[in-house]
């Protein structure tokens, strides 16, 4: 997820309709990760199943990165551009909610001194986590810290390097790029579903869903055809049957086909009731913050978990330390995490995550970008050899 959509280049094409998409995709996986408060609302299918959403994102990500990039980038300048403004887009949101995580480590002391035991600070999010999560390295490989600090973060650690290999893909095998898709993206489920390259798992995610959208776009931009107006209605349905199942990881891999159906219909579909509702202001609106709430919300749930456990400790559970609540509270407990996750979402997309994209494109437009990137490169060096 990622949650990480660019808005469209000046001249390209974009489809509102994902945009909300994407924002209720964003919001599945906040519902997703809220505890068992209430076990009747916890159990239904399309929220225990939500985290499949983060799978919905990346063919997202891969179907507008190639609509937008897919025939320009012809040159190491135009790779190193796009990587930096891909960073641009990513970095500033993460940075600072792993320092705001990290505030919250260093809390645990005083807080320890006034009789609430937090933790020990450090134990579980470790320096050697920070470090890795400072780096967008914290879910590459089998010795990763994926979950550390902001949990939902992991999946932008994958995006990044999966937008790299796009790019290199692109620029150094444009005539076999859609071939070489095809691979990537087959190859990746195959790996899924029998379980090759375990260690390297959350990459093999983002690399099946990124390059498979790279091929429903390549399919749209070649062939300009119009679906029945059905059709988003049933690949809508069909991902929706998929949910009510109990999932494993090699059966996860239907997300992504079941996924690419649904961005095709949408796009290609006759202009029907389902485009409309996705144009909806309200899910746009939503859309247009999906990456500030994946980025924010496990942030603003600890919080939550906290006040629940301390103001209504009389009915924590001893076998999973959660309050445990009735219908009615349950619904006015998720109304208040989810409007206060939105609120705390408006302002980070307006305050961090516009204005340093902004500072991202101005920076690309100058002339030392290959500095730049040796320079971080070096950095990058470095940071990983002190946190081995």
């Amino acid at each position: 997820m990622s949650l990480t959509l660019p808005p469209a280049p000046a001249g390209a094409i974009r489809y509102a309709e994902l945009e909300s998409l994407r924002g209720i995709a964003a919001l599945l996986v906040v519902l997703f990760h809220i505890p068992a408060w209430n076990s009747q609302l916890h159990e239904l299918a399309i929220i225990r199943n939500g985290a499949l959403m983060v799978q919905l994102f990346f063919v997202l990500s891969g179907f507008v990165i190639y609509t937008a990039y897919g025939q320009k980038l012809n040159d190491l300048n135009a790779v190193l551009k796009f990587q930096f403004l891909r960073l641009g887009r990513l970095y500033p949101v993460h940075l600072f909610m792993l320092g705001a995580f990290t505030l919250m480590e260093f809390a645990k002391y005083p807080l320890a001194q006034l009789g609430y035991n937090l933790g020990d600070p450090f134990a579980f999010n470790t320096w050697h986590a920070f470090f890795q999560q400072l780096l967008l390295w914290q879910c590459i490989g089998p010795d990763n810290s994926g979950f550390t600090f902001n949990g939902p973060a992991w999946s932008i650690s994958v995006e990044f390097y999966t937008y790299l290999i796009f790019a290199l893909v692109v620029w150094l095998a444009p005539r076999g790029k859609l071939w070489l898709s095809a691979v990537l993206a087959v190859g990746a489920m195959a790996a899924m579903v029998f379980g090759w390259l375990h260690g390297y798992i959350n990459l093999i995610w983002c690399i099946a869903g990124f390059f498979l959208g790279c091929l429903v776009s390549a399919l749209v931009q070649a062939r300009r055809f119009t679906l029945p107006a059905i059709t988003p209605w049933l690949a809508f349905a069909a991902l929706l049957a998929f949910l009510q199942f109990n999932h494993q990881v090699r059966n996860d891999v239907a997300i992504f086909p079941l996924s690419a159906l649904l961005i095709l219909g949408i796009v290609c579909g006759q202009p029907g009731a389902f485009q409309r509702i996705l144009r909806w202001r309200p899910l746009q609106w939503l859309g247009e913050l999906s990456y500030a709430i994946y980025m924010i919300h496990a942030f603003i749930l600890d919080f939550f978990l906290r006040g629940l456990f301390f103001g209504l400790n009389d009915r924590v559970s001893d076998v999973d330390n959660l309050p445990h609540l009735d219908m009615a509270e349950a619904l006015l407990v998720y109304a208040a995490f989810i409007g206060i996750t939105l609120l705390a979402a408006q302002g980070l997309h307006r305050y961090i995550e516009n204005p340093w994209r902004e500072r991202s494109r101005r920076f690309a437009q100058g002339r030392a970008l290959g500095l730049t990137w040796l320079a971080l490169l070096a950095l990058f060096g470095i940071v990983q050899f002190l946190n081995r």
